[in-house]
């Protein structure tokens, strides 16, 4: 979308939703813990703001971002595991062309969140009679963030037409 001759704004937005289901026979797998469905989905959701604005040689990007991706696994009723990583970012290049050379700066800023859940079941048969089987779920959850920034400056030089160098140096923690 253009808001003036300088200013140009760009709208990206990216979603997946996979699932593979296989139903698992207790002779399939030799336990009935893990019969029934075996399951596998992958998520993707992604949304970026893109602001571009040009003047006097100068290109200026700044971008606000978010995604979050899930991962989903189980075997029927015995076990699942779920890992979802999220992550929030905002960054700004800015390039200028010169002769030969184009100089590029910027800086990152990003979250990051990951969350793991994830249970079993134990079992325990018999107590003594082996007819009678008790479960007791045992589970987990996990939760890290993580903050990261960026800062870099860099030099492209054009040796020849087809041929570029590419130096710089970029500080990250």
């Amino acid at each position: 979308y253009d808001l003036s001759p300088d200013d140009k704004i760009k709208l990206t937005a990216l979603a997946t939703d996979d699932v593979l289901g296989l139903d698992l026979k207790p002779e399939d797998v030799g336990s009935k813990d893990f019969e029934g469905e075996f399951r596998f989905r992958n998520t993707f959701q992604s949304i970026g703001l893109s602001w571009l604005h040009q003047k006097d040689g100068w290109r200026s990007t700044l971008t606000p971002y978010v995604y979050r991706s899930a991962f989903e696994t189980s075997f029927g009723k015995g076990y699942g595991i779920t890992i979802q990583p999220t992550v929030v970012g905002l960054r700004e290049d800015l390039r200028k062309d010169a002769a030969d050379h184009e100089i590029g700066l910027g800086w990152a800023m990003q979250a990051q969140r990951f969350d793991v859940f994830g249970f079993t079941f134990r079992r325990n048969s018999g107590a003594g009679s082996g007819f009678t089987t008790l479960s007791d779920a045992a589970g987990i959850t996990i939760s890290a963030t993580a903050i990261d920034n960026a800062l870099y400056l860099q030099d492209r030089y054009t040796v020849v037409e087809g041929l570029r160098i590419l130096g710089g140096v970029r500080w990250q923690q």
